[in-house]
């Protein structure tokens, strides 16, 4: 009798096997997935954090970038100037006579007043706080319209006419003047300056 009970017990036990393998098997997997997981996501994870923090600095710093190179652009294009024999030396800096007639006959007033709402835009958009920031953002603003098409007339002036009535004329030259008349454009939109 107790064969019997010892052959049913381990009868049962044998039919019983499969499923518990099927449960076993089962129990491994999820074990292996969540290793897998810890083991391999977590790492990755904690990697993606610390690319989050040297982003966050990279952005800082990127900031104080451009902040320097905005400073080096206005004092660049402060040191460019005028050559004196284009403005009067009256404060405002004023536009003479000659340079005046090479505003007409390169195409920059055409230029300047065909874009001007673009090129006003662009000076609203960088806040200028006084009639000096208006002049100094106003040259920076028309040297970034250099690329474009529209400019190609005065680029083609200047290229036919490297010297202007016996001055000697570049694209800073013209930037420079085609920027003292935006600017007086741009002031006469906001006289609160």
């Amino acid at each position: 009798m107790c064969y019997t009970k010892t052959t049913t017990y381990l009868e049962e036990l044998i039919r019983g096997i499969p499923n518990g393998l099927y449960y076993l098997a089962g129990a491994w997997v999820v074990w292996e997935a969540a290793r897998f997981y810890f083991v391999r996501f977590c790492r990755v994870e904690k990697g993606v954090e610390s690319i989050t923090a040297v982003c966050a600095k990279l952005e800082t710093r990127l900031s104080k970038i451009e902040t320097v190179l905005d400073r080096i652009c206005h004092y660049l294009a402060a040191k460019e100037g005028l050559s004196a024999n284009f403005f009067s030396a009256n404060s405002p800096m004023m536009l003479n006579d000659l340079a005046k007639r090479l505003l007409v006959e390169s195409g920059g007033k055409d230029f300047a007043n065909d874009q001007s709402e673009v090129l006003i835009a662009e000076l609203e958009n960088r806040a200028p706080k006084t009639k000096l920031d208006v002049q100094q953002t106003a040259v920076l603003v028309v040297f970034d319209s250099t690329v474009s098409d529209k400019f190609n007339r005065i680029k083609d002036f200047i290229y036919q006419n490297p010297i202007y009535e016996g001055e000697k004329i570049e694209l800073t030259t013209l930037v420079n003047i085609i920027a003292l008349y935006l600017r007086d454009k741009y002031l006469e939109k906001h006289p609160e300056l």
